[in-house]
């Protein structure tokens, strides 16, 4: 996951954050590739959930990328959110209470 949101919700106001993976590939704008926008990329497994929708737009978002099989595939888990802070954790699922990646 490259660092930060996956869309600025300031870029889109009327809208907010997409409501999937799979949007971003079909926006027409392509912030994704096809395999992400699939959930699945260099064997990790993407599960993006919007948030709360307010006046219309989808003000939030939490998305986790997991090793589709630990120490072949990958060895961390991760998590982001909204505030663009990606978080990992090496034992077991990554959470914002799991480290910051610097």
């Amino acid at each position: 996951m490259q660092r930060g949101s996956l869309v600025d919700s300031s870029e889109h106001p009327d809208r907010g954050f997409t409501g999937s993976l799979a949007l971003l590939d079909t926006s027409g704008e392509r912030f994704l590739d096809q395999n992400m926008a699939s959930g699945r990329k260099r064997g990790y497994t993407f599960t993006y959930l919007a948030g709360e929708t307010v006046n219309g737009a989808i003000r939030s978002y939490t998305i986790t990328a997991v090793p589709d099989e630990v120490g072949t595939s990958g060895q961390r888990r991760f998590f982001a959110d909204e505030s663009g802070e990606i978080h990992y954790n090496a034992d077991g699922p990554a959470d914002l209470t799991s480290p910051v990646i610097q």
